[in-house]
């Protein structure tokens, strides 16, 4: 469809929007549940490109998948432990879980948190 017209529900890059709420699609979810566990460098960035287009719906997602990224650095040998696949199935539990975001209300009172250390940052904006 190119267009769509008076819908109280509309799939948009991925996402599923409706009644003041964003979550993610099913069908994208369900490639990341489906996805194998990963025997090679190119199959873990696979896994986290994939994973990290929904970032915003895990908290602390640079901590949780900073043991699987760091296979992708150079000079490191892959070995996929037990530490890297509770990651990964922690970060498939959470997306299963139905997260959702709300629609900014710029009507609400707003607090902007954020915060570094040295293997990420990020920011978060409450209402």
């Amino acid at each position: 469809k190119k267009c769509t017209f008076l819908t109280n529900e509309i799939e948009y890059l991925g996402r599923i929007i409706s009644g003041g709420q964003v979550r993610p699609s099913e069908y994208k979810i369900e490639a990341l549940v489906k996805s194998p566990r990963p025997s090679n460098v190119k199959q873990v960035r696979q896994f986290l490109g994939l994973a990290g287009y929904f970032r915003r719906y895990i908290p602390g997602y640079a901590l949780k998948t900073a043991c699987i990224a760091a296979l992708t650095r150079k000079g490191v040998v892959f070995n996929w432990t037990d530490k890297q696949e509770k990651a990964r199935q922690e970060i498939i539990s959470h997306l299963t879980g139905e997260p959702v975001l709300a629609i900014f209300d710029p009507e609400l009172q707003t607090e902007l948190h954020t915060d570094a250390s040295s293997i990420g940052y990020g920011g978060i904006l409450m209402q």
